[in-house]
């Protein structure tokens, strides 16, 4: 997976990901920490800072198409990308990483559902 992936800096201040940006990639914060956050009806609604070993993005077997969040950088981020093309292959190499992925992703849709229901209420 190292091998297929890109490392990438993002520099204090920079957005890690915004409304509407395609997603790609799986990214691993490999150091440095974002605050992710959502803005509606002209407020800013904070989700949570994350930070070295948190897995964002795209994950296998999602349907994400692109962000409905923003995450702005809050110290210089090194973020391991690795591309959706290649997660056919790591099924067939790697299921058990593959099962645990699937597990954080449910892991997220949860938490992302009960910020929304909080913030109509």
């Amino acid at each position: 997976m190292i091998d297929k992936s890109d490392y990438v800096l993002y520099k204090k201040g920079e957005n890690l990901f915004f409304p509407t940006k395609q997603v790609q990639n799986m990214q691993i914060i490999v150091d440095g920490s974002y605050v992710v956050y959502f803005e509606r009806d002209g407020r800013r609604r904070e989700a949570g800072v994350w930070g070295k070993g948190y897995i964002t993005g795209v994950l296998p077997f999602s349907r994400m198409k692109e962000s409905s969040a923003f995450a702005k950088v809050l110290e210089d981020c090194y973020v391991l990308e690795f591309d959706k093309i290649h997660f056919s292959e790591m099924v067939q190499v790697s299921y058990e990483l593959v099962q645990n992925l699937v597990s954080i992703m449910s892991s997220r849709i949860r938490e992302f559902s009960q910020l929304r229901f909080q913030d109509k209420s």
